[in-house]
């Protein structure tokens, strides 16, 4: 299952129609996909072989699966459930499985982070399912980081963590949108004090980072999507919004060490 969806987004960005993105783009196709994926990898001798490790100290986990015994209304008490995401997390520093099983578990409480950023309204996503997409890949950044970590909450230190970055992105995009709004409703610069999209492409030519100087010529002299930026880069949409703002940074630091040093108005007074 999780082979055909990477299949049917190829197609989708390949073929030019985007109708089987959009798809994979839905809520319920995400939830149903991952779920399957993971009934799958469950039954396999890799999967009843850590679902057997946590049933030693979590008896029950074996025979029921791991989504039916975390579940809300499972049979285990809460610190119990605690306990094996605790475990998962530790375990997830050398073995996939774990990490993917800890992302499973936690699918419940990533679908309340989309609740909490209304499903990311004024952000740069284009609907509910690609803000869970993008909510399920940084929970496998932050498990990838913390990775062997004893953390008694780790579930909800993770969903933090998750809900915090989400929500930064959502803060930027529409930041910078409300920069853009209010630049285009300024009347025109006949000083030519405000810079062009030619005049960002070419300060873009000097930064050192060649991702950072495809992302601000992408944006500012290709008009490119945040989409197509992140498949030009090969990245995530998170990824290429960093790219450009870290470029766009990079040239406004260059433009500052660049301008003369400003002088003191006549009669002012001087330390």
């Amino acid at each position: 299952m999780g082979t055909s969806t990477h299949l049917a987004g190829r197609r989708g960005n390949s073929g030019g129609c985007r109708c089987t993105h959009r798809l994979a783009m839905d809520t319920t196709t995400v939830i149903t996909n991952l779920t399957i994926d993971w009934i799958c990898t469950e039954r396999t001798r890799e999967g009843r072989t850590l679902l057997q490790a946590l049933d030693e100290t979590t008896p029950g986990i074996a025979a029921l699966g791991l989504a039916t015994a975390l579940a809300e209304a499972g049979p285990l008490p809460v610190l119990e459930r605690m306990a094996v995401l605790s475990a998962l997390l530790v375990r997830s520093s050398d073995d996939h499985l774990a990490r993917r099983a800890l992302v499973q578990a936690l699918l419940p409480g990533l679908l309340g982070v989309g609740r909490a950023l209304s499903w990311g309204a004024g952000g740069p996503w284009t609907s509910g399912g690609e803000l869970l997409l993008d909510a399920i890949s940084t929970s496998y950044e932050v498990i990838a980081a913390w990775g062997g970590q004893v953390r008694p909450y780790a579930g909800p230190d993770i969903l933090s963590a998750v809900r915090c970055r989400l929500r930064r992105i959502g803060e930027t995009h529409r930041a910078a949108l409300a920069t853009h709004l209010t630049s285009d409703h300024e009347p025109a610069d006949p000083s030519g004090a405000r810079s062009s999209a030619e005049d960002v492409v070419r300060a873009a030519a000097s930064l050192q980072n060649a991702k950072e100087r495809t992302a601000v010529v992408g944006r500012a002299g290709m008009d490119l999507t945040w989409s197509e930026l992140a498949a030009l880069l090969g990245t995530s949409r998170r990824g290429a919004v960093a790219a450009a703002e870290a470029g766009a940074r990079a040239i406004l630091e260059a433009a500052d060490l660049a301008s003369p040093p400003r002088r003191s108005a006549p009669g002012a007074p001087t330390r």
